[in-house]
This record gives structure tokens, sequence and C-alpha cells, in this order.
């Protein structure tokens, strides 16, 4: 038997390779990206800025309008900085004198801005609207990179926030300055929800332990802020919920526990606020946020409607109002609701399939949803009778952006399927965007100017929905301010042959006519609204000033008593008293008067003037009066007694 033997393997020895010198190549660091991109988001951040500003450039000319007027010009308390502790102890509306608009809201942080546009501009509406006019900006830059933070590609990203900032659904939000709550709750709700986003997302640097903290600390922050400006600031918490279960996709154990650890903060920050605004305005207010168990069926089925109105004056906004009356579905219209239920699950089920091809659409269809729930008056939302179920376009403001993102995704993704059929389309398809934002600004323009004044906006009301007694009554109030006292009779009794027993409206009536001297036929009005319902101060206030004017100054302290036991204080009511008791020649209660109405309202101009005269005529003190006189004028410099005041002063300071 023969054994071969092993071959020897030969390994081939590697010869060391000479050394060779080999240049230096200076490289430079690649540039450092920012958070969230590069320095293009400068520039398109320009660019949207620049079209809010283009599309409602003119609303800036803007003058007060409807609710503007018990909130800034009547409200003094706007006037003092000193004031701020004041905001957070108050009815949103609570420095006005018509208790009938109390709505139990509470909104502090919109009172503080009007105060610092008070203190900047005065009584020049230019200073508010540019206000709005930033405040709207700032939201629209703001989504843009809350967009881009969820994975939104860039350039739907930018079309979608260039959306939202010219789409004419805003023009009540930002044209109109009471419409600040929506967008300041906005300015404050989304910085909220990027600061959580960027806690989740781990996209902060780790080497930096305090910087995830942070964030969710400042997202608590500007929560709280949002809340303090408007109640719609609660949708955060469905949306934070929402995000977690379709965007951040955590194992289901994990996903639990670490939602509720996460939220727990956001929940007790809710409890707090409701507990507060119970406490502090709720008392405060005959309205309160309440659920209407016996219309809660009709309500509901009505709200499928409301949905369905939002969602088409989304997509085709040409038929906007200020004024939107929608009667609930009772008795047989409740049919009409189940249709709308359809309706309403047919779109959600295109989301849903939509979903599984682009899962953004489906995170953006639910954040809509959610931020679409505080709308559907379940818990209801106070407004003037006749206008049925609430709505109103300035509720969109939040929720509008969501959808707007669903249809910006849809849009590219159309845009895809066509491009990749037919490439030679590119162009045709930026075109037909940049006439559609052209078509959306254009509307946003044109919409801006029935913002213009009172009479303006009522008019255009007017002659869409002829038959509200409250467009009539208010264009009758804006008449009125004008001096066009007809004109003003005429509307108020269109608004009372629509609505005999709006008390609102019968005030009004009451109140035009004493202003021009009628007081016989003032009386009738007032009684009967005083009949159906004793409990508003005002009715027995303005009846006082028909019965004074009539010289029955008895019985007008009688109706100003009774004024006064309601609301105690009324700084008016104690200056009318003040007038009474002079006429009856009771001038140390006439005196004790006129100094509790400037106890209760430091700016009020009128009992100063009283003041001064008691002081000079009937109390013989020329040294108070002509002190009354300098206060009462620096008060109301533009009063109509200020030529004669001046004149006065002028007389009593010379020697």
């Amino acid at each position: 038997m023969s054994h071969k033997a092993p071959r020897k393997s030969i390994a081939k020895k590697k010869l060391p390779l000479p050394e060779t010198p080999t240049p230096e190549i200076k490289t430079e660091a690649p540039p450092r990206k920012t958070f969230l991109g590069s320095r293009s988001l400068l520039c398109l951040s320009l660019f949207l800025a620049l079209s809010c500003l283009t599309v409602y450039y003119n609303a800036l000319s803007n003058d007060f309008v409807w609710d503007d007027r018990p909130l800034i010009l009547t409200d003094r308390m706007i006037r003092d900085l000193h004031n701020v502790p004041q905001a957070f102890k108050r009815d949103f509306f609570d420095f006005t004198e018509e208790e009938d608009i109390k709505y139990g809201y509470f909104r502090p942080i919109v009172t503080i801005s009007y105060m610092l546009d008070y203190t900047i501009w005065q009584e020049n509406p230019f200073g508010f609207h540019l206000t709005n006019l930033i405040l709207h900006i700032a939201c629209t830059i703001f989504l843009f990179f809350i967009f881009i933070m969820l994975g939104v590609p860039r350039p739907v990203a930018f079309l979608g926030s260039l959306i939202f900032g010219v789409h004419p659904i805003h023009t009540e939000s930002v044209a109109w300055i009471s419409g600040r709550t929506d967008v300041l709750c906005c300015f404050f709700l989304l910085p909220a929800l990027g600061c959580y986003i960027a806690y989740r997302n781990h996209s902060l640097p780790r080497t930096q332990p305090i910087m995830p903290r942070l964030c969710y600390f400042l997202s608590l922050i500007f929560y709280s802020l949002s809340l303090l400006s408007k109640e719609m600031g609660l949708v955060l918490i469905p949306i934070l919920l929402v995000m977690e279960w379709l965007y951040f996709n955590k194992p289901a154990e994990a996903f639990r526990q670490g939602r509720i650890k996460r939220i727990t903060p956001y929940l007790l920050l809710t409890a707090g606020y409701l507990s507060w605004h119970s406490m502090e305005v709720s008392r405060f207010s005959a309205n309160r946020l309440k659920l209407d168990m016996l219309n809660l069926y009709p309500t509901i089925l009505t709200a499928f409607k409301a949905f369905l109105l939002y969602v088409f004056k989304l997509l085709l906004p040409i038929q906007l109002s200020a004024y939107i009356k929608l009667p609930m579905l009772t008795g047989t219209a409740q049919a009409e609701g189940f249709f709308y239920f359809l309706v309403f699950a047919a779109l959600c089920y295109i989301f849903i399939v939509a979903a599984r091809h682009k899962a953004l659409i489906g995170l953006s269809g639910g954040l809509f949803l959610v931020s679409m729930a505080p709308l559907l008056n379940i818990m209801r939302i106070t407004s003037p009778v006749d206008m049925g179920f609430t709505m109103a376009e300035r509720f969109m403001y939040i929720p509008s952006s969501w959808f707007i993102l669903s249809m910006a995704i849809t849009l590219n993704w159309g845009n895809e399927l066509i491009l990749k059929r037919y490439p030679s389309y590119s162009k045709l398809t930026v075109l037909l965007v940049a006439v559609m934002i052209g078509a959306l600004g254009y509307r946003t323009i044109l919409r801006n100017r029935d913002w213009r004044d009172d009479g303006t906006l009522f008019n255009a009301e007017l002659a869409a929905h002829n038959e509200s007694a409250l467009i009539h009554s208010n264009l009758g109030k804006f008449y009125a301010r004008q001096g066009k006292y007809e004109k003003a009779l005429s509307q108020l009794k269109s608004a009372l042959r629509l609505s005999p027993d709006t008390i609102g409206v019968l005030n009004n009536m009451g109140q035009i006519l004493v202003d021009i001297g009628r007081f016989n036929e003032a009386i009738p009005y007032l009684k009967r609204a005083i009949e159906l319902d004793p409990s508003k101060h005002q009715l027995h206030n303005n009846y006082g000033l028909a019965m004074a004017g009539l010289g029955h100054y008895r019985e007008a302290l009688k109706a100003y008593k009774i004024a006064q036991s309601i609301r105690p204080t009324s700084a008016q009511i104690y200056n009318n008293m003040g007038v009474a008791f002079k006429k009856l020649g009771d001038f140390q209660n006439a005196l004790n008067s006129y100094q509790r109405a400037i106890k209760y309202d430091k700016y009020y101009a009128a009992p100063h003037k009283n003041l001064a005269i008691l002081y000079m005529i009937n109390l013989k003190k020329p040294g108070l009066a002509l002190q009354s006189l300098h206060k009462s004028l620096q008060l109301d410099p533009g009063q109509p007694e200020a030529p004669s005041m001046k004149k006065l002063i002028k007389k009593l300071a010379s020697p």
C-alpha cells in the first residue's frame, strides 16, 4: 500500500511595496444641517409670509366690527396694563354693560393681547388688525414646520401651508379683530404640538438629556397658553392620542404604558383649567357650558349636516357668511339627518381606503376628525337662538389645517399618478395648482371687504339672510351710531316682525327711542322686555332713563335701584342715579352716586363731568369742579361737550 507524500504548499511571499509619499488632501467639513433642513426653509417661510400679507393687506384698513365694540371700545379695563390680573378673574365679556352677551368664556390671553394693542395704538383699528395678521402669518409658518416634522415631503408641506395661509374660510378669524381668539389659540397650540413631536421623535441631541425634557416642558407651557386663549385648545389631547396611535407606532404594551405617562400632565393641566373656569368665571355668567340630554339626538343628526357644510366650505369657499343659520333636524327632518350620516360614513371610508396607500392621509384625516369634535355642539356652544345649530367659519381655523394637509397630499398623489402616465403634463399640473392658489387668494381679498365696517358686513349678510332678526337688529344699531335714526328704527321694526319677543331687539328699540327723546314710545318696548325677563339690569336701567326723560325722577330711581340690585358694580347705573338725585335736589346722594360710579369704573368720563357740574353749581366748590372737568376730558377728549367744557375750564382757571 503506497502512501502519497503530502504536497508541499508553497506560499507566495508578499514583498512589501515601496512607500510612496501621498499628498495631504484637505477636505472641508460637510455643511452642518439644521434641525429641520437646509436654508431654503427660510426662503419658503418668507414666501408664505408674503403670500399671507398680500391677500390680507386690504383688511388692515378695516374698522372695528360687531363684537369688537364691547370687547375693545367699551371695555375700559383694557386701557391699563395694571389690570392684567383682573383678566384671569372675569368673563371674557364681563366689562360690557350688556348682560345678555356674557357667555361664561374664559380667554384672558386674548384680553391681554387687546391691552397690549391698546397701549400702542389706542383706538386705531389698524394696529389691532396688524396683530391679527402677524399671528396668522406665524401660524402658517408654524404649520409648515409641523408638516415637515411629521415627515411630509417639503413641496407638499409647502403647498398645504400655502393653502392654509390664503384660504378664504379664515377671513373671519383674520380680518375680524374679535376672531383673534382662534388664531391666538392656534398660535400656542402648534408650538405645543411641535415640541411634543420633537420630544417623541428623538430628533434632539441625545448627548444632552436636558433637551427632550425641555421640549416636553415647553409643550405643556404652550398648551396652557392655548387653553387660556380659547377653549378650543382642549383638542390637543385627542390630537396627541391619535398621533400616538397612528404615527409613533410603538408596541402595544409599551404604547399603553407610555401613553398614560406622557398624556397625564396634559390631563392634569386640563382639570386645573376647568376648575378655575368653573369657580372664577361661570358664577358671573347666566350662560353655562352644559349637556342638553333632551336635544342630544337631534343635535347629533344635525352635526353630520354641519360637518358636511364645513367640508363643502373648505373645498368650494364661495358662499361665506358670518351668520350661518342651521335649524335643528327634528321630527320628519330627521330622515335627512340619516342621509348626511351615510355621506359622512362614505367620506370616512374613502379616507380609510386612501390611508392604505398614503399613511399620512390616514393621520391627517384622524387629526381632522378629532379637531372637529368640539364643533359638534354636544356641549352646547352659546349663540343667538335663531341660528339653531351653532356654526361659524372661524371655528374651522384649527381643524382646517389637517383637512388642507390631506388635500395637499392627495393632490400630490394624483400628480404623481398623472406624471407616470403623461410625463409631459408636469407644467400643466403646476399651472393648475397656481390657478387654484390664485383663486383662493382672490376670494380672500374680496371677502375682506365685507368686514370693512358694520354697515358693509350686515348689509352683505342681509342680502343672504333677510329673515334674520339678529342681522336687522345689528344693522339698526349701526345706523343709530351714524345718527340715521329713521333707518335704525326701520331695521329694528323689521327685526321685531320676524321675532316679536326677542329681548335684545326690544331693548335696542327702547334705547334708541330714549336717545332721540321719544320717551313715551320707548316705554312699551322696555316694559315688554322686562316682562319677558326681569333679570336683565340693562332693561331696568333704560326704563329708568325713559322715566327720567319724562321728568318722573322718583320712578326712574326705583328702576335704577332694581338694576343696581341685579348688577351692583355697574358704574353706568350709579351715574344715572346721581343725575336723578340731583334733579330731586338730593345733592349728597348725587355726590355719593357719582363717587361710586368712579369707584367701579375709573375710566368712565361721564360721572366726572356730572360731578364737576354738581361741584360748580350746587355745592359751590369751583376747585373740585375744575379737577373733575380736567379728569373727564383726559378720559374722553372726544366727547360732544368737550368744547364747552374747555371754555368752562378757562373761565374757572382765570383769576
